[in-house]
């Protein structure tokens, strides 16, 4: 009996593990970042995600520009070696810079705002400005060391 139930309920726990947290649930667009922010895609809703680059504290928001990624069934961005542009993620209030550090994987929901160019090296790059209702900053992944079986 147990042997014939164990691979229904392993397949059970892996579906369940493939739905986005509660915060980050919902319909989106499916647009990129790469794909820019023209006046018509003003104020659609995106879900973006991707890795911190770098947090710019304002005296009242806080900025995160983000190496875009292709997010997954669980809209967490895969560590994968392709990019989706960059983009800016500005939310109201402060965040601190020492937890929301370069490298973390963050996950926004919001509005596309509009544009701003920053440079990147010598490079004029132009970021789609997401106004974020809600951010999601993912646990880091547990390092892997492989070592030789001998």
């Amino acid at each position: 009996m147990i042997l014939r139930t164990a691979p229904a309920a392993l397949l059970l726990l892996l579906a369940g593990c493939t739905t986005p947290p509660p915060p980050l649930q919902g319909s989106y667009a499916e647009i990129a970042p790469n794909q820019g922010a023209a006046p018509e895609l003003l104020g659609t809703p995106v879900r973006w995600g991707g890795v911190i680059l770098a947090v710019e504290s304002g005296d009242r928001a806080t900025c995160f520009q983000v190496l875009g990624r292709p997010l997954g069934e669980d809209a967490r961005p895969l560590p994968v070696d392709r990019v989706n542009g960059r983009f800016l993620a500005c939310r109201d209030g402060f965040y601190d810079p020492e937890l929301f550090t370069s490298g973390r994987e963050i996950t926004v929901v919001g509005r596309i705002a509009g544009e701003s160019d920053r440079p990147v090296g010598d490079f004029q790059y132009r970021h789609p400005v997401v106004e974020a209702e809600r951010l999601f900053l993912w646990p880091q992944r547990p390092q892997v060391v492989a070592s030789p079986w001998y």
